[in-house]
Formats: structure tokens, sequence, C-alpha cells
């Protein structure tokens, strides 16, 4: 509901007004009632022009449109249905009004101010959105179990050793082969052939 705005409402805190002699903690003047006020008296949704009472009547409604269509190719054929579905997003109320009102009287330079003004703070509230989301959704996927206890905590490290056999290769065909050609050789050799015999016998030149 909109805050009626009096001129005897505070629009300056206590802590603003005896920080702002000491230094400048900007406090502006209102664009509607020109009234003065602070940060934390400022409108939540134009802070920069805007107090809280004079910017605060802004209603957002969001609704599902569905749109049907229906077409068939031939008469004899039954008609296919496409079913389509989109958000529509309506910004309404008496001070949304004033503001859209405000923009039609804007000069060429306060408009493209104002565009690159407001595309900036809409990324920093996008992000700031994205950021609690995540933070949520952090918190949803991490759980904290709280555990009764008499007082005491006991603390238990516990080491684990990871061993690994390594089996040495046995072996293989090709050296039992060789090992047995070795001997046949060895054996040939002791009966009385010499390696050029033998060579001849293998089909060596």
């Amino acid at each position: 509901m909109p805050t009626e705005a009096s001129e005897n409402v505070e629009r300056v805190c206590s802590t603003c007004l005896s920080d702002n002699l000491l230094s400048n903690i900007g406090i502006k003047r209102c664009a509607r009632c020109a009234e003065p006020y602070c940060l934390h008296h400022a409108s939540t949704y134009d802070s920069l022009w805007y107090c809280t009472y004079c910017c605060n009547d802004i209603s957002l409604t969001r609704e599902v449109v569905t749109k049907e269509d229906s077409y068939s190719i031939n008469i004899t054929d039954p008609p296919r249905r496409f079913i389509r579905k989109a958000v529509r997003t309506t910004i309404g109320g008496l001070d949304w009004l004033f503001e859209s009102r405000r923009i039609i009287d804007m000069t060429d330079e306060e408009l493209e101010i104002s565009v690159a003004y407001h595309t900036i703070d809409l990324q920093l509230l996008i992000s700031e959105k994205d950021r609690r989301a995540a933070e949520k959704a952090h918190k949803r996927a991490n759980p904290t179990v709280a555990l009764r206890s008499n007082g005491s905590v006991t603390i238990t490290e516990t080491t684990v050793k990871k061993t690994t056999t390594v089996k040495q290769p046995s072996t293989s065909k090709a050296a039992k082969k060789l090992e047995q050609a070795q001997s046949l050789i060895e054996q040939l050799q002791a009966s009385g052939y010499s390696l050029d015999e033998l060579s001849k016998l293998l089909g060596g030149s």
C-alpha cells in the first residue's frame, strides 16, 4: 500500500544527520516533494530521484498467457493443435504512472544517461539475485546437522595406508622358446656339430 507523504514525517535519520556534519553521506532532495532524504529513507525502486514516500506505489503482475493454434492440411485430416505459453509482466501503480509520464519530457542527453544508468543498475540487481539464488542452493545442497553433546568434543584422526602389491611378470612364451633353442644348440654342439654346420641346417647362408 502507498505511504502517505506528510510534511512532518522523518526523511533523514539521526545517524545520517550527525554523520553529515563530518562527511558527505549523500543526502538528496526528492524530485517530487522537494524534501531532503537520506539513504535509509530513499525509494527502493528509484533511490536517485525519490524518497520512500514519493515512489512506493508500484505493483508487479505476472500471468501465464496461453495461445492455441490449430490447422489442417487437408479437409479430411483432423486438425493439429499447437499450444504456446508465455509469461506476461505488467507494472502498475500510481507512482509508475507518474514516472512513465516524466520520461516523455526528458531530453536526448537525459534519456541516454538514464538508459546507461538503469542498464548498469539492472546488471547489478540481476547479479545480486543470482548470487543469493546460488547461496540458497548451496545451503540446501549442504545441510548443517546439529549434534547434541555433553560439552566435550572428541576428535579421532584416522590414517589410511594403501599398500599396492606388484606381481613380477611371468616368463613369456617367446623367452621359453629362446631358452629351448639355446639348449638344443648346446646339445648339438656337444654332439660334434660346428656353428657353420648348424647355420646351414637352420637355412642360414
